[in-house]
């Protein structure tokens, strides 16, 4: 099956500022961190000079979220976090870059610890959507296990009224995680627990994890995708934290080889009643023998604005203004029985564009890389200098399915 799609309408990018200028002649260091949920950003006044001496008052940081997630965004500021130690800054050429151990959104709040991980200082701060500003302790996670050394990533979740700390435990050459560390604090201390939620890589030679941080309705949790590409098959779910510092039970979850030829599009039912699954396509060797039904996609121009904007019908684009690609990852809902599609990932085989559509083909986007800008007059992203190429073309996108008969990519 083909999906041809024409790209149409008015590209716009939205953008806001999420601090003002600052007081007078400050300098700043600025940490911004995409999420899950959408996005952070934090700064910190910083002293002038080409050091950052150590024990100089940290004051007046500025915190800035979106959660899409839930609907929600914030603003909030920490007056005192007390000083800076060597390693919590960078001094760059194009700015200072701050090194948080940790800055993450959650439901209803923030997270923020100030200081990079391994500082003296392991307090960190919650800051809610009014902001409120709560200071909390953070426990140390274990260096050491049964098996050896241990290198565990901090984060932290908002559960209920409660705080958890969150450690997951880095496997060796770049395995996805699958054994969280669990911290409660019951008023008097933390209280650390262990769970393994996915089958170890080891356990097959041939078995693929992916793991991610997703919400079931208000729910807060992590999602688990296991793929075993020889054997065709998979299986998923979604573990929600409990306040208590434990996981509840498993919810098992729809995967990219639940979906069908055409599949369903999901609806707000399913996005309210089931959590999102983030299924990235299995490249090489690793797909061979995993029944994901891949298609192609024609994009190209619609020939006329009159169409521009009557939905995901879309006349056949012109042959020198067409471009192939092919469906690739997956964002799934639903359970294994009744899954539908929210979006897929398009993308070409050189990387040059790429972009998502929704699951019913009536939105999406498409981006290509443009090396130097070109007097096209099409609405482009400008790059920095040094950072890649020079622009991104962008366009919205709506596509349809093509005739029955075209090949089917798998």
């Amino acid at each position: 099956m083909t999906i041809s799609g024409a790209r149409s309408g008015d590209a716009r990018v939205t953008t806001r500022s999420l601090f003002g200028r600052g007081g007078g002649a400050r300098r700043y260091a600025l940490e911004v961190s995409l999420q899950m949920e959408g996005f952070a950003a934090a700064r910190v006044p910083v002293p002038e000079g080409d050091d950052l001496p150590s024990g100089s008052p940290m004051r007046d940081i500025e915190l800035a979220w979106e959660n899409l997630m839930e609907g929600s965004a914030g603003r909030a500021r920490i007056a005192d976090a007390g000083a800076f130690e060597g390693g919590d800054v960078r001094r760059l050429r194009d700015g200072d870059s701050w090194e948080p151990a940790l800055v993450s959104v959650s439901p209803r709040g923030i997270y923020l610890r100030p200081h990079h991980e391994g500082a003296r200082a392991s307090h960190a701060f919650f800051a809610d959507g009014s902001g409120h500003v709560e200071t909390l302790s953070y426990p140390s996670w274990p260096d050491e296990g049964l098996a050896g050394p241990l290198s565990v990533r901090s984060d932290a979740a908002h559960v209920g009224n409660a705080h958890l700390a969150v450690g997951m435990v880095q496997q060796t050459g770049g395995e996805v995680p699958a054994t969280f560390l669990l911290g409660h604090f019951d008023g008097k201390g933390w209280h650390l627990g262990a769970t393994t939620l996915a089958p170890p890589a080891e356990s097959s030679t041939f078995l693929r994890r992916e793991l991610d941080w997703s919400y079931q309705g208000g729910t807060l949790g992590v999602t688990t995708l296991s793929r075993e590409p020889l054997a065709g098959r998979g299986w998923a779910a979604f573990h929600a934290f409990r306040a208590d510092g434990t996981f509840a039970a498993p919810v098992p979850l729809a995967t990219d080889l639940d979906l069908v030829d055409r599949p369903r599009a999901c609806e707000a039912s399913d996005r309210a009643q089931s959590a999102r699954l983030v299924a990235p396509l299995l490249a090489g060797e690793d797909a061979l023998g995993l029944a994901v039904i891949r298609h192609r996609v024609r994009i190209g121009d619609e020939p006329s604005p009159a169409r521009a904007h009557r939905g995901p019908a879309a006349a056949a684009p012109s042959a020198d203004a067409t471009v192939e690609v092919m469906t690739g990852g997956a964002i799934v809902h639903g359970t294994p029985t009744a899954a539908c599609l929210a979006a897929w990932e398009i993308t070409d085989d050189g990387g040059r564009v790429g972009g998502v559509v929704s699951g019913d083909l009536k939105r999406g986007w498409v981006f290509r890389r443009a090396d130097s800008p070109r007097p096209t007059g099409k609405p482009t992203l400008r790059a920095p200098a040094g950072s890649g190429p020079a622009a991104i073309e962008y366009r919205p996108l709506a596509c349809r399915w093509d005739v029955p008969g075209a090949t089917k990519e798998r």
